[in-house]
């Protein structure tokens, strides 16, 4: 897409009564990404990763197969990190990572299934939430992924708390709560 995923809908989404609304969507929206292909950035390079898994096996699996999805490789990333998911059951990134696969492909029931995995094995980590908030978002539990975008960007250790919060603000528009809307992208700036 050549724009940030959401941008144009959720300006259509404005009710022309609300000009800063649109003022702080364009500033706060300029690309906080719904979709996690959609930018040349990695979402999963927001944080380091944790030091008891970033040299191993799995970890280097996960990375490989997020670079294929980047790349529209759908095949190839889903063999990544499955093998990453064999090597290591219980490494968060990976369940997420392979949710985000499944979600591209249709596949929303493996991709609920990996989201919830990946939160139970790392609650902490802003990353994974803000992942599953997106998921939510998109099949019509906005309330729930607003929740996902809260805690996310709550984390102190979270490098950009602005994407949830973004992402929560476009969330909130898209079930026409323009209030709620403003102050998540008041909060984001």
């Amino acid at each position: 897409m050549s724009d940030c995923f959401g941008l144009r809908a959720a300006l259509a989404l404005l009710p022309p009564r609300l000009p800063l609304l649109l003022s702080l969507l364009t500033a706060a929206a300029a690309c906080a990404p719904l979709d996690p292909a959609a930018t040349g950035d990695s979402q999963f390079a927001d944080e380091q990763p944790r030091e008891d898994y970033i040299n191993s096996a799995a970890y280097y699996n996960v990375q490989l197969g997020v670079g294929s999805l980047k790349q529209g490789e759908f095949g190839i990333a889903l063999s990544k990190f499955k093998k990453a998911l064999q090597q290591n059951p219980d490494l968060a990134i990976a369940h997420s990572s392979i949710a985000v696969l499944y979600e591209e492909m249709n596949e929303d029931a493996l991709a609920e299934r990996h989201y919830k995995k990946s939160i139970s094995l790392d609650a902490n980590d802003a990353r994974l939430r803000n992942n599953y908030g997106q998921f939510l978002c998109r099949h019509d539990e906005p309330l729930e992924g607003i929740e996902q975008f809260e805690t996310a960007a709550a984390n102190p250790l979270y490098k950009t708390p602005s994407l949830p919060l973004t992402n929560a603000g476009i969330c909130a528009l898209s079930v026409n709560q323009d209030a709620m809307a403003e102050e998540f992208l008041r909060r984001a700036l």
